[in-house]
């Protein structure tokens, strides 16, 4: 159903609105639980609602409710299936019971710590894998592009982080999932505090390290004036998300014509996105090198014990499936395996900072082969 909201309500609400004069303009939600000025917003999310109002000519126009003003985060699948979103950012770690495939692959990041590969491969299985965009069919909402962080690393409040035992024992702060299996497997305390406290944490010594993508040096928790260094051993980035999932009722009040732009703009952003990503890490690290923050390197048996992890993670996976009575887990696991390669290879050699090319290759290999008048139907 399509959402009216007042306008005036929606500014409040999310600071910021993308609004035309057209009397014909329809009016849709959009849920994201970041805030305007984080990397996926700021790089993505709010030129593809501003390119698509202004391609519709005000047909399509699209009201962001930023930092969870409409609906918390773990809410959106929920609360845009039933309407009170039209479209919501989801993390996908929230609902296991309603996605459980897609709370397994993401694992894989671990293999594949290229933010653009895992953005690009997760996204065309939401939308081309038949199981992959099933499951969120299943759960009352349209598929309609991924996103990815960076690969996460160890930032510590120490400078000896080398080796296991300069590990051992050491409290940090992880987001589950493989991050907390890895940290564990070498020794070292997995401390489950939210994202938020991080810094707080860091501050009085609750803990040691977090898991993190390099960023948050700057951005996120702000970590500069708390750590003293970082392992350049790659964990794997967090993929386990969707920039967009839609309200069906409210995706079938839109015309083919304007799927189709919606199609075109989501593969720029999903693009544009990721590079946004990328470069606001990279200053990231300019700017904690500059401060004196020390990157090291991993030790031969930590580097040996992330590969005896890998060596172990699609039977980790397939586990997991089937525990949550995922029947078809290990054609699933060697389906987002198999797009993870494929987009390592294709990816290969691109300028990562044109966005241009990243888009067009993003369209042709997936959005362009998306039917507007049967796409979620």
């Amino acid at each position: 159903m399509k959402m009216k909201h007042n306008t005036f309500a929606a500014v409040l609400l999310s600071g910021l609105s993308f609004m035309t004069g057209s009397a014909q303009a329809e009016n849709y939600s959009y849920s994201v639980y970041l805030t305007p000025t984080e990397p996926l917003p700021a790089s993505g999310y709010i030129p593809w609602a501003e390119a698509i109002t202004e391609r519709t000519n005000g047909d399509v126009t699209i009201e962001i409710y930023f930092a969870g003003s409409l609906l918390p985060a773990r809410d959106n699948l929920t609360g845009t299936r039933d309407g009170v979103a039209d479209i919501a950012m989801h993390p996908i770690s929230y609902t296991p019971s309603e996605l459980p495939i897609w709370n397994i692959i993401p694992d894989i990041s671990f293999k594949f710590p290229d933010p653009f590969v895992t953005a690009f491969a997760s996204t065309e299985y939401g939308l081309l894998d038949k199981e992959g965009n099933s499951e969120f069919r299943d759960a009352g909402v349209v598929y309609l592009g991924g996103y990815s962080t960076p690969s996460y690393q160890l930032i510590c409040r120490d400078l000896d982080i080398s080796s296991v035992a300069d590990l051992k024992g050491k409290r940090v702060r992880t987001p589950g999932g493989p991050w907390s299996r890895f940290v564990r497997s070498i020794g070292m305390v997995d401390v489950n505090i939210p994202s938020p406290e991080t810094y707080t944490a860091f501050e009085r010594g609750a803990v040691e390290c977090t898991t993190a993508d390099l960023s948050h040096f700057i951005a996120g928790n702000k970590l500069m004036r708390v750590a003293k260094a970082a392992n350049n051993m790659k964990l794997g980035p967090y993929f386990a998300g969707a920039s967009w999932v839609i309200n069906p009722q409210s995706w079938n009040g839109i015309s083919p014509e304007h799927k189709e732009i919606i199609f075109e703009e989501s593969a720029k952003a999903l693009a544009s996105a990721i590079a946004g990503y990328v470069r606001l890490s990279e200053e990231s690290i300019a700017a904690a090198k500059a401060e004196g923050i020390a990157f090291v390197d991993p030790s031969e048996d930590l580097s040996a014990a992330l590969n005896s992890f890998n060596a172990e993670l699609g039977a980790e996976m397939v586990k997991a499936g089937e525990e949550a009575g995922v029947m078809n887990i290990e054609q699933e696991v060697a389906d987002i395996t198999g797009l993870m390669e494929k987009w390592t290879k294709l990816l290969d050699g691109v300028d990562r900072t044109d966005t241009d090319a990243l888009s067009k290759l993003v369209w042709d290999e997936i959005y362009s082969k998306l039917d507007p008048e049967t796409y979620g139907q």
